[in-house]
């Protein structure tokens, strides 16, 4: 991944108080960042994390909601980058309170570049998810909406906006990896839905250097896609159980829940003919502008066939287990 610093710049993180939000401020001081803001409606989780900061000088703490698009021009003064974290992320949340999750997910990712263009910011980076592409969930279908504001408001303006598509992330709260480990460690049972469901996994600081690359790199328009080894959840559960020495795994087939799907799809049929391939990440160049990297590929389709990529199984999942777990 191209390094890159982040020397004198400003950077907002709205649902700044997640798990994503906490790898990132730690990664962006050590690269130069001048200052942080911190933006999220939690003020008990904002006052968790500030006491677990080892430097706070340069990170400022906002309350507030991005339904509120006048909160978050106030905030966003003198931003360089926005990073868009804040979103309803459960999908049976979702399901259950579609209103809810449409006037987050959708009416706040708009209030969100409304106030960053209007406040001269430079780029925003919107975190969406696969179950953007080809949705079948409330969830799904808010940031597959929300992907097409970030796209479209490229045409509004000087500001670059870019979507990251990632599929689950190992250590991110309320995750598959978190329930799991929760259950296991307190003797309980870790249910997995189905034995054939299978994710790709991402570390929080791997998105953070998508988070940096997008910044040096995107003209504006694109969804970046890092791709991954596949996992079987089933294994996964397995493997923890074990590494953790306690608890129980069930297997139930055909229980996923509404709105859940069996596997990660992260590129549509329809997206291949205008996407690259810069090593492992996939760039969709939605408004078909010149992109600034050199050296791009065509995307094969062994690249982004999940049956076409080799499993993360046996000892290498156990370490990388062992690993998020220390």
């Amino acid at each position: 991944m191209v390094e890159f610093a982040l020397n004198d710049k400003v950077v907002l993180i709205t649902g700044g108080t997640g798990s994503f939000g906490k790898k990132a401020v730690e990664m962006f001081q050590k690269v130069g960042v001048s200052k942080l803001i911190v933006f999220s409606r939690d003020e008990y989780k904002q006052s968790v994390m500030k006491g677990g900061l080892k430097e706070t000088g340069n990170v400022e703490f906002v309350i507030g909601d991005i339904r509120d698009q006048r909160r978050l021009e106030e905030s966003m003064g003198g931003v360089d980058y926005v990073v868009h974290a804040a979103a309803m992320k459960q999908i049976p949340s979702c399901e259950d309170n579609p209103e809810e999750a449409i006037s987050t997910n959708v009416g706040g990712t708009a209030n969100v570049l409304r106030a960053a263009r209007n406040q001269g910011v430079e780029c925003v980076v919107n975190l969406s998810a696969d179950k953007a592409v080809y949705s079948v969930s409330v969830y799904g279908a808010t940031k597959f909406l929300s992907e097409k504001l970030v796209v479209d408001s490229n045409r509004l303006g000087k500001m670059r906006s870019v979507n990251l598509r990632y599929s689950n992330i190992l250590d991110s709260r309320g995750g598959v990896f978190e329930v799991f480990t929760e259950k296991l460690k307190s003797g309980q049972t870790a249910t997995v839905f189905d034995s054939t469901m299978t994710r790709f996994f991402l570390t929080q600081e791997e998105i953070v250097h998508l988070c940096l690359f997008a910044f040096e790199n995107c003209k504006g328009g694109e969804t970046l896609i890092k791709l991954a080894s596949p996992v079987r959840i089933a294994e996964l559960a397995t493997i923890m159980k074990d590494v953790i020495g306690r608890g129980e795994v069930e297997i139930h087939d055909n229980t996923a829940r509404t709105g859940e799907k069996l596997d990660a799809v992260l590129l549509a049929d329809e997206e291949k003919s205008s996407s690259k391939a810069y090593g492992e990440i996939i760039i969709v160049n939605h408004l078909g502008r010149e992109l600034a990297l050199q050296n791009l590929t065509e995307v094969s389709d062994d690249q982004i066939d999940m049956e076409s990529r080799a499993f993360l199984t046996g000892i290498d999942l156990e370490q990388l287990v062992r690993s998020t777990l220390a």
